[in-house]
């Protein structure tokens, strides 16, 4: 590995801790902005949220609709991301990769979980997103993941499909996408910097 790839490492190691704090903080403007002009949010899996989301704008549109989400269903729309098992490759010159777990936390505590994988693209001067995946691979019961997808579907409802309508313009995906990326809205009651509220 070259001294560049090393510093290019630790720049990108910063970019997904900014995705982390921004999604926790419910900053979904700061959040959109890590991605390029034309960088892609899909969301795999079985949550209310799935899909493919192209630009900041729906991206940003995305976020807020889970904030709105998180809030309604949360008595403490306080969420929390973990990642561990960051791996960063430097094969593809221009566009590195990247790989991490994440691991949600709520008020009831471990709430869902699942997979990053990342595309990066140097633009105008620093490191973004050129496309992150989120792989949801479970969730807890009573989370609010659960409750989320819960309130997707009509009493009675069979499990929804991938083919609903998605904030944003997305195009929906199929069996094999669905999670929410939600910023909660900060509600004033906070400690420190105010009651911080998350996104995926």
């Amino acid at each position: 590995m070259t001294l560049r790839q090393l510093l290019d490492g630790e720049r990108l190691r910063a970019l997904i801790g900014d995705y982390l704090v921004a999604a926790d903080r419910g900053r979904s403007a700061d959040l959109a902005a890590l991605f390029a002009p034309d960088g892609v949010l899909d969301i795999r899996g079985k949550g209310p949220d799935a899909g493919v989301y192209r630009g900041p704008a729906a991206i940003l549109e995305l976020l807020e609709a889970n904030r709105a989400r998180l809030s309604a269903s949360m008595a403490t729309p306080l969420l929390r991301h973990h990642v561990s098992s960051i791996r960063l490759s430097f094969e593809t010159p221009g566009t590195p990769r990247g790989s991490a777990y994440f691991l949600a936390v709520t008020e009831i505590g471990p709430d869902h979980w699942g997979r990053y994988a990342d595309t990066y693209t140097h633009v105008g001067g620093s490191w973004h997103f050129a496309q992150r995946t989120v792989l949801l691979e479970g969730w807890a019961p009573g989370s609010w993941m659960e409750r989320a997808r819960a309130a997707e579907q009509p009493a009675g409802a069979r499990p929804r499909n991938e083919a609903a309508t998605q904030p944003g313009g997305a195009r929906p995906r199929n069996e094999s996408a669905t999670k929410p990326v939600g910023v909660r809205p900060r509600n004033g009651s906070a400690t420190g910097e105010g009651q911080d509220q998350g996104s995926r």
